[in-house]
């Protein structure tokens, strides 16, 4: 059984509000092992706030012995997993494994290690770029795209992306920063 939260649709010809889907069987766990409604709520909170982040067709699996997979059909059939660790001595521990999973950098640390092992095993990592490019991805999944990029010299990103402004040298950024700030220490 799959857990899949979606949006209800005031108008179809709108994208969903949503983005990663998070499915598995520590979901399912995480409920039938639930003390209090107070936990069953907690586990509602942590589906919605996987669901905003991430691409739309990124699918997030979480398995009871702790295991994370990550998928996107955009990216081919390649597969990020992880391994979390449960907490046995909790009264849920699947509860305190999807807590420790729910949080901003681990949800785009798993996009973006997906990423980054499709740019690994591709031969021609330009014409992936280029290809990605094409995609109607989350604007935050692109930032990821471009981040993963852009640790590859021979891909030719920045000149094309538009996204010059996010990526400033290391060094500039820190005389702007001290010239901001001089008077302040």
């Amino acid at each position: 059984m799959d857990i899949t939260i979606t949006p209800n649709r005031i108008n179809q010809c709108r994208k969903p509000d949503f983005t990663a889907q998070l499915r598995g069987s520590a979901i399912r766990e995480a409920i039938k092992s639930a003390k209090d409604s107070f936990q069953l709520g907690e586990v509602n909170e942590i589906i919605q706030n996987v669901n905003l982040k991430g691409d739309k067709d990124t699918i997030i699996d979480c398995a009871y012995d702790g295991i994370v997979k990550v998928k996107n059909s955009k990216l081919g059939e390649t597969v990020y997993s992880a391994r979390l660790k449960r907490n046995e001595s909790s009264n849920n521990p699947y509860l305190e494994f999807l807590r420790a999973f729910n949080s901003d950098s681990n949800i785009y640390k798993y996009e973006s290690s997906l990423i980054n092992r499709v740019f690994n095993h591709s031969k021609n990592k330009q014409f992936l770029y280029n290809l990605l490019k094409t995609y109607d991805f989350s604007p935050k999944t692109k930032l990821l795209i471009e981040y993963e990029v852009s640790k590859y010299p021979e891909v030719n990103s920045l000149k094309n992306s538009g996204m010059e402004f996010i990526l400033p040298d290391l060094e500039q950024a820190k005389q702007r920063f001290l010239e901001q700030f001089a008077s302040r220490f």
